[in-house]
């Protein structure tokens, strides 16, 4: 019997000190925030997401990665980010431009690897880097766009491209009287205006059909169809939507415009204006009377497109407003003049 006792409580003793050891943790993979992402360029992305939680486990890397594939994952493009915080943003460069990209981010530790949600963007177009110059000898830089390639410059020629001359109104009365190809400068000062807002014309300049250096002419309407389609469905609107009018933005320029408070307006956080290099700067424009008016406010950009003897259209661009507006104009306004490829 002393032995059974014996046995019995050394029994007891194993099973006491079994219980009394505590369990060791289950360690999970790391727990991510959704990934957001801005600024959105032709070769860079800006990014942020956070550590939720490490879920028992010490994290060895963080990071994003990406591919064409809708998911990507570390084994093939990654960024390694140094472990400092629960909160990541950084920016991602080297991308292929036009290109559809998707995005992760991604955290291990001890239990395995740990993706975020993926999130789908588009590098945006390049620019068409290169100059065309005018009858004068004037350059101006080009840039591509869908199948079309624009002046990002607005016209300063004072002669049309067979070398006939734009004659220079200053006179309000004269201007409002003028039926013949007539430019001006805002305010009459050519050196405060010629470097960034170019020269204003009547639509009696853009009608000769010589306005535009040779291999370019005025836009049409349908022109200008054409490239509003193309960077809607390429998501050129400021929210990054494929749909409604909202992309201003990418055809302004990053300064000069007055300040707006308006959500996806030109005037509202200018730095990320110009998506497109278009770089439109609110130019103001001359009416029908000899004033000029608008400067720092909007900008005015004639057509080809013709209503009657007396009318015409224009493109019109304002600091408070996120759309871009097909208007109707006299023909002895005054406006500024961009030229696209025949």
């Amino acid at each position: 019997m002393k032995y059974i006792v014996v046995i019995s409580i050394f029994i007891l003793s194993i099973i006491g000190f079994n219980s009394c050891k505590e369990e060791e943790p289950v360690i999970e993979k790391p727990e991510l925030s959704d990934l957001t992402i801005s600024n959105v360029d032709k070769t860079s992305v800006n990014f942020a997401f956070s550590l939720l939680n490490d879920n028992g486990g010490e994290i060895s890397e963080i990071g994003i990665c990406w591919d064409t594939l809708d998911y990507p994952t570390i084994y093939k493009n990654k960024l390694e980010l140094e472990l400092e915080s629960v909160e990541y943003s950084d920016i991602l460069i080297n991308l292929e431009s036009d290109t559809q990209y998707y995005l992760r981010a991604y955290a291990i530790n001890s239990a395995g690897t740990a993706y975020s949600q993926p999130i789908g963007f588009r590098t945006k177009i390049p620019y068409y880097e290169g100059t065309i110059v005018d009858i004068e000898n004037n350059e101006y830089e080009i840039i591509s766009m869908g199948n079309q390639i624009w002046m990002s410059d607005n016209l300063i020629s004072a002669s049309l491209n067979d070398n006939t001359d734009i004659l220079l109104v200053e006179d309000a009365t004269e201007w409002s009287e003028a039926t013949y190809p007539a430019y001006c400068w805002y305010s009459n000062n050519q050196a405060e205006n010629v470097e960034d807002y170019g020269a204003l014309y009547n639509f009696a300049a853009v009608e000769t059909g010589k306005l535009c250096p040779t291999g370019y002419h005025v836009p049409t309407i349908e022109d200008w169809e054409e490239l509003e389609i193309y960077l809607i469905e390429n998501e050129y609107n400021y929210d990054g939507t494929s749909s409604g009018n909202k992309f201003a933005k990418s055809l302004a320029s990053k300064e000069g415009w007055t300040y707006s408070e308006i959500e996806g307006s030109i005037g509202n956080d200018m730095s990320t204006n110009n998506a497109t290099g278009f770089n439109v700067y609110p130019t103001g424009i001359r009416n029908n009377v000899g004033e000029y008016l608008s400067k720092e406010y909007a900008s005015s950009l004639w057509t080809s497109g013709i209503v009657d003897e007396n009318d015409a259209y224009s493109i019109d661009l304002f600091n408070s407003n996120p759309a871009v507006y097909v208007n109707l104009n006299p023909k002895v306004d005054c406006f500024s003049v961009r030229c696209v490829k025949d």
